[in-house]
């Protein structure tokens, strides 16, 4: 019958079996780290691609015309503030002719030494509004052909500033996409890389779990064993506690009993009780029942040490020793 006292759980589990046994898993976690490492690689190499866009993106910032300047640069393109200044001098024309058609009345011969009568002033001033009439209806017209010259350059100005305003921010937001779709295949690498490191744990995980099952296996038939032969061993020690180490551990339970515990009918004290007696009660040899009544202070003659002799054995001699014969 074997044995497992001092033994250890065999375990003959193997993390890299071949790969129809299902156990390859260093071959598995090998092949894993490898493309964990190609796809590190393709992550970090595509840096430079996500970093030459970030710059692009920023430079195209920092290099967008505001619209305060694409307005100005519209304006002067266009000649705007030519126009609008020929716009209000026609303007200005304009108030100045009815400004003295209105004070025209009051300076009809003014300054002059000569009194004109009634008929001859208002003949006076009404050639004379005439003439302001003709300048004014000149002034008038020009000044509407200005303003809408004026207006004209406005408009085109304005647009020609918003289209270039547009194409500033377009030219930025085309950085901006290029930027994000740089970071996004990036984003994606990595995201690749991660769901290939998560398949490297889940088969380490496997390995770990596989090596507890196999360990179980192999530890729970042991400990079974080892628990039958734990118990098999104790039964037969106890077995082999002979009568009178039974009497020794009932001697010792004995030491705070009262002396009518250890009487044996009809005697009144152990040392009287026959050899053979004691041999009955406690199922032990001539020699131990002897050390028995020696313990309770029995001295034997030398003619019963010699009696006793005829039967003892090797314990016997240690009996004798200690009592001091």
């Amino acid at each position: 019958m074997p044995t497992y006292f001092g033994t250890t759980p065999k375990n003959d589990w193997n993390p890299n079996g071949p790969v129809e046994s299902g156990h390859n898993f260093v071959q598995r976690i090998s092949d894993k780290d490898a493309e964990i490492a190609a796809k590190n690689k393709q992550y970090q190499d595509y840096q430079a691609n996500v970093t030459g866009a970030r710059t692009d993106y920023n430079q195209a910032i920092q290099n967008q015309q505001n619209y305060g300047d694409l307005w100005n640069q519209a304006k002067q393109s266009e000649d705007v503030e030519a126009a609008k200044s020929q716009y209000q001098k026609s303007a200005n024309a304009v108030n100045a002719t009815r400004t003295a058609m209105t004070n025209l009345p009051s300076t009809i011969n003014a300054g002059s030494n000569v009194v004109l009568n009634a008929s001859q002033r208002n003949a006076a001033l009404g050639n004379q509004m005439n003439k302001y009439a003709n300048t004014l209806g000149y002034w008038t017209n020009q000044n509407a052909t200005d303003q809408n010259m004026y207006q004209t350059a406005l408009g085109v100005a304005q647009n020609l500033a918003g289209q270039n305003m547009a194409q500033e921010q377009a030219r930025v937001a085309q950085q901006l996409q290029r930027y994000q779709a740089e970071q996004a295949q990036a984003n994606e690498l990595y995201n690749q890389m991660s769901d290939q490191q998560r398949m490297a744990l889940s088969i380490y995980d496997q390995m770990l779990q596989d090596e507890a099952q196999h360990w179980r296996e192999a530890y729970d038939p042991w400990a079974a064993n080892l628990a039958a032969e734990t118990s098999r061993y104790t039964a037969n020690l106890a077995k082999q506690l002979n009568p009178y180490e039974q009497y020794l551990l009932d001697r010792e339970k004995a030491k705070n009993r009262t002396a009518d515990d250890l009487i044996v009918a009809p005697y009144s004290n152990l040392k009287d009780v026959p050899a053979d007696t004691l041999q009955q009660k406690y199922g032990v040899s001539l020699p131990q029942a002897t050390q028995m009544k020696i313990d309770a202070g029995w001295k034997p003659t030398l003619q019963q040490v010699e009696n006793t002799a005829r039967s003892r054995n090797a314990a016997f001699d240690k009996l004798l020793t200690l009592a001091g014969r």
